[in-house]
């Protein structure tokens, strides 16, 4: 048990070269993630004649593992559930659609939380592979040049370059720093809160209580420590916290899923608005880790990443 969260995680930037022209478009988590995990099932299931729900296999697969998260048979949280928050981010640094041509260079950054950092070399693998099999409709090929390891308080580490895995580094916790009195939360792309539409507006107190269950989530399923926090004292702080310069506004997205095979409906709120601190020394670890985690529907594609700014 911890009172404060205590989820490590590691922030890797894979470095691609584009081999063949490309063009990426908004918010492109989606579009890698799909490519990730169909690299990541052909790489590793033996039992393709199958449903994955089906599967003998399910709870010790490594692509369940890491990709579709199946909720674990003996369990406290979630039990209503079929599935778990999975422990991967996608982030994509240039979130507008843009045209790439050979040898260009274009990076997405992948954070991995607890113990599925122990499947690095699958992960690499998978990626490397997703490039060879080629990204958007005319299956542009990239191939992977390098990996690197980014830390807060740290310089980045090369930790993979063909042909060799050059560190198996561990995750690690990050470092909170001090409040401020005041924070700007800036949304980088559209966040989808449950039971609104994007033009609704958006519920600051269970955006916040949003934050706060995924972090208790994730530590629970991907370290082995049970976050025991005063959820009810985190309640009421949510309620009390004063926001002001709300620039929020609705953003109409949408992302192909090649799952259903469409265009599916990824709108959200986009904006900035400020948070007053003040007497919420309990609450900020929660926001400031945030950060890494996303929140909210599709966060492990990129959406719901947002920013706190020093006002």
């Amino acid at each position: 048990m911890t009172v404060l969260p205590e989820l490590p995680l590691a922030e890797y930037q894979f470095n691609f070269q584009v081999l063949q022209e490309l063009r990426s478009s908004d918010f492109s988590g989606s579009l890698w993630h799909g490519v990730f995990g169909k690299a990541l099932y052909e790489s590793v299931c033996i039992n393709r004649g199958s449903a994955c729900e089906d599967c003998p296999f399910l709870h010790s697969c490594d692509y369940s593992l890491l990709f579709t998260a199946p909720r674990p048979l003996k369990t406290e949280l979630m039990r209503h559930y079929q599935t778990i928050p999975v422990p991967h981010i996608i982030r994509v640094e240039n979130l507008t659609s843009m045209l790439l041509f050979p040898k260009q260079i274009v990076s997405i950054r992948l954070i991995v939380i607890g113990t599925a950092n122990q499947k690095l070399q699958l992960i690499i693998w998978a990626l490397l592979k997703a490039g060879i099999n080629g990204l958007g409709k005319n299956r542009s090929k990239l191939q992977l040049q390098e990996v690197w390891l980014h830390h807060p308080n740290a310089l980045p580490r090369l930790i993979y370059q063909p042909p060799e895995i050059k560190a198996f580094p561990l995750p690690e916790l990050l470092p909170i720093i001090a409040m401020p009195q005041q924070v700007t939360l800036r949304f980088i792309s559209p966040y989808k809160q449950s039971g609104k539409t994007s033009n609704e507006g958006l519920d600051i107190p269970a955006f916040l209580m949003a934050i706060v269950r995924r972090v208790s989530l994730l530590q629970y399923f991907y370290t082995d420590k049970q976050l025991d926090a005063d959820f009810k004292q985190l309640k009421v702080l949510v309620h009390a916290l004063k926001v002001s310069n709300n620039q929020l506004v609705g953003q109409e997205q949408s992302r192909y899923s090649a799952k259903h095979r469409k265009m599916l409906d990824a709108s959200g709120v986009l904006g900035s608005l400020e948070l007053d601190l003040q007497g919420m020394e309990a609450l900020w670890p929660y926001l400031y880790l945030g950060q890494w985690l996303n929140v909210g529907k599709n966060a492990s594609m990129g959406f719901g990443c947002y920013q706190l700014l020093l006002v």
